[in-house]
Formats: structure tokens, C-alpha cells, sequence
């Protein structure tokens, strides 16, 4: 009887986890919408939708259903918990695809991404941070882990390898090491409010960062460790959820191309994380292992370690956009202070994400923070149609999802044909 019992819950938990998301987004709509009509919007032709699904009664009901969601997922299984969460994203990913897939009336509907800019085509340069960007995690703790287990898998009596340290010695460094950082980290982070400005402020976040690398270095965490390993501890990369099927439908359009930037020790790592999702046509700017044959010294390449490197390669991207149809506008996309310098230089800079270090370096240095769609009726607003450059002003979202809705739709004019 039990059993039955806890069936019959979790067929009611799934047939409710798949309504919610409908709910939940025309009451989101609803709601949205009416904040930018004028009081008097019944000569609109969809007056009565948007009465009805932005008045109280509906957000209430959306709030019950959700609360009942809740309650009936209590009990689950941890099976059904997880067959609960694949259904509500993929019910919501099809009602989001369904309001994409309406005609438009005009030639975009959000200003900054369209496909011509005063009768001329527009190409695109989306740049992007990788680590918590488009990773759930930093490439840290990883490549360190692939080469202390590359030490441990040594063999003891090669006597090619017996100058180098085992892989205990090893994990006891690399501890130590990730300990140091992020006390020192967050002592930077603390005195902030004493800094002249963003730029000094920056330049000492920049000798923190080449003096942690320096030390890396001087501990020979990656003595020996082989670039196929990088590569292949890449293809572990676990990606925030929407960022490779978002990344994916950007290389069909013939006017956006997309860059990495990142402080990540390791090129080959991101370049192996990006090849297992399918993602080879996005190029990649950052550091990597200095090798003897197959195999690394412990020392690196050092290109992009500070804010002022990851500033210097964008601008290049920029100056150097050969082949690209005019005019051409810049966005990225970052999560950190490291990005922050990026963010401010790109014609749309976007913070994905809830990092509070970056919204405190952002607080104390006078940047200004809007949600990106918000952010954009704003600019309409004012009369802002090209939506450029805008100093001092970064749009947050919550996730790829956010991005993709903001972009996608508008880029599709002249999409290749998919292979």
C-alpha cells in the first residue's frame, strides 16, 4: 500500500513538475510586461493576455501550484527527484522555444544584437571568460590534480623521472599553495575601500596574481605532467547548465565569432573541455605548459595573468577583427573580477552569475549593475537604439539561459545551413 502510495505521488509530482514551468513563465511575462505599458493598454491586441496573466489572481495561483510542487517532492526518490528536475527544464526550455519561435514584427527585438545596424551589416565579437563562465569550476584543483596523479602513476625506478617529487609531496604543496591564495585573496578583497581607484586597485590584484604564479612555478606542481593529460582532464569539464547548446547555435551564424580569454595555466585544458562539447571553432587566448617533448617542465607560459593581459588581448581581438563586416560590436561575457577591466571595455559587458567579490570591487569602484533586460528597455527608453557602449554600466544575468534568450533569436537573419 505504501508503495502504491508513493507512486501515485511521484506520477503527480511529474505531471505537476511539467505544468509549472507554464505558469511560472506567463506569469512572469504578464507581470514583466505591464511594468513598461502605459496605465491605459486595452487598445493593445493582446490586452486581455496580459490582463489576465499578470493580475493577482494568476500569481497567486502560479505560487500555490508551486508550493504544491514542493510539497509533493519532499518523499521522492532521489531517482525520481532528478527525473523531476530533467522534466521541468525541458518543460520550460520548450515554452521558452515556443514564445522564439513567434513571428517578429520588426527587425529585432532587443536593439544591441541584430543583424544590420543602420542598413549595413553588423558582426560580432563574443568574448568570454572560462572558468566559473562557462564551467561550474576553476581549472585549478583539476590540473593540479592531474599532475599529482601523474606522479603517483610514476614509476619509481625510472630513472628519468627520479629528480622529480612523488605525488604526496606533491598534494602537500599544492595544499599549501591553495591555502596561501585564497587567505591572501580575500585580505586584498578586504582592503578595498583604501584604493586610490579601480586601476590601482587592479595593479595590485595583477602582482598578487604573478606572484601566486611564480610560485606555482617555484614548487614544480607541474613537473612532468604531460599536455594530453591537461587535455584530457579538460573533457572532464562539467559546464554551467545552457552555455554549449547556446555556444553551439552561435557558430550557425555567419556574423558572431566567439573567443576565450582566460587566466586558466593551461590552453590545451580549456581546448580539450571546449572539443568534447563540440565547441573546436571557438578560439582560445590563454596560458600554457612550457614542455620538453611530451611532457612539461613545471614552468609556463605566461600570456594572460592579470586583468591588464585579458584587457590587452581584447583590444587586439578588436583592432585585428579581419574579415569581419563592419560595424563591429564587442560583447563579454564574465563572472569575476579578473574580467572586470573586459566588461567595461566591450560595447556589452555581461556578468553572469552572483560572484560578491566582483560586486563589491563593482560598489566600491562606482560601476553600476542592471539586469540585462531591464537594462535594455531602460536604454530604449532614453532613446539609446543603437544600445552601445555605455561606461561605468554592466548587465548581470542569472544564466546561459538569460543569454541566449537575449541574443539568439536576434542573430538569426542569415544563419548557416547546420552541417
Amino acid at each position: 500500500m505504501g508503495d502504491a502510495t508513493l507512486d501515485r505521488q511521484s506520477i503527480a509530482a511529474l505531471t505537476v513538475g511539467a505544468m509549472t514551468p507554464c505558469m511560472r513563465l506567463y506569469a512572469f511575462l504578464g507581470e514583466e510586461i505591464v511594468k513598461h505599458l502605459d496605465e491605459d493598454y486595452t487598445k493593445s491586441t493582446y490586452h486581455e493576455w496580459i490582463k489576465k496573466y499578470s493580475s493577482k489572481d494568476f500569481q497567486s495561483a502560479t505560487l500555490q501550484v508551486e508550493h504544491l510542487l514542493d510539497t509533493l517532492a519532499e518523499n521522492l526518490a532521489e531517482d525520481d527527484v532528478s527525473k523531476l528536475g530533467r522534466l521541468y527544464s525541458q518543460a520550460m526550455t520548450l515554452e521558452l522555444e515556443f514564445f522564439s519561435a513567434q513571428p517578429k514584427c520588426q527587425c529585432a527585438l532587443l536593439p544591441f544584437v541584430r543583424r544590420q545596424v543602420d542598413g549595413i551589416d553588423a558582426s560580432y565579437l563574443l568574448i568570454m571568460d572560462f572558468d566559473f563562465t562557462c564551467s561550474v569550476m576553476d581549472s585549478c584543483s583539476p590540473l593540479a590534480n592531474a599532475s599529482i596523479q601523474a606522479a603517483m602513476q610514476r614509476v619509481e625506478s625510472d630513472s628519468a623521472r627520479c629528480h622529480q617529487i612523488s605525488g604526496l609531496e606533491l598534494r602537500k604543496r599544492w595544499e599549501s599553495l591553495e591555502k596561501s591564495y585564497g587567505e591572501n585573496y580575500s585580505k586584498l578583497i578586504d582592503v578595498i575601500e583604501h584604493q586610490d581607484g579601480l586601476h590601482s586597485f587592479l595593479e595590485r590584484l595583477s602582482e598578487f596574481e604573478v606572484q601566486a604564479n611564480s610560485a606555482v612555478i617555484e614548487q614544480e606542481v607541474f613537473d612532468g605532467l604531460k599536455l594530453e593529460d591537461a587535455q584530457e582532464e579538460g573533457h572532464n569539464v562539467v559546464f554551467q547548465e545552457g552555455c554549449p547548446n547556446f555556444l553551439r547555435q552561435i557558430s550557425l551564424h555567419n556574423n558572431v565569432t566567439a573567443h576565450v580569454i582566460s587566466v586558466c595555466w593551461s590552453k590545451s585544458y580549456i581546448e580539450g573541455a571546449l572539443s568534447e562539447e563540440g565547441l573546436d571553432f571557438i578560439e582560445v587566448h590563454s596560458n600554457e605548459f612550457i614542455t620538453n617533448g611530451s611532457s612539461t617542465l613545471g614552468g609556463i607560459k605566461r600570456l594572460v595573468e592579470t586583468p591588464f593581459d585579458k584587457e590587452r588581448v581584447m583590444k587586439e581581438l578588436i583592432r585585428n577583427a579581419d574579415g569581419l563586416l563592419g560595424p563591429i560590436r564587442s560583447i563579454f561575457i564574465g563572472d569575476s573580477v579578473s574580467d572586470i577591466l573586459c566588461l567595461l571595455e566591450a560595447d556589452l559587458g555581461i556578468v553572469i552569475g552572483s560572484n560578491p567579490r566582483l560586486q563589491r570591487v563593482t560598489e566600491a569602484f562606482g560601476v553600476t549593475l542592471l539586469p540585462l533586460y531591464k537594462g535594455v528597455v531602460s536604454q530604449v527608453q532614453l532613446g539609446n537604439l543603437e544600445f552601445t557602449k555605455n561606461a561605468g554600466i554592466l548587465y548581470t544575468v542569472r544564466d546561459w539561459h538569460e543569454i541566449q534568450a537575449f541574443m539568439i533569436s536576434n542573430l538569426g537573419y542569415s544563419a548557416k545551413t547546420p552541417p
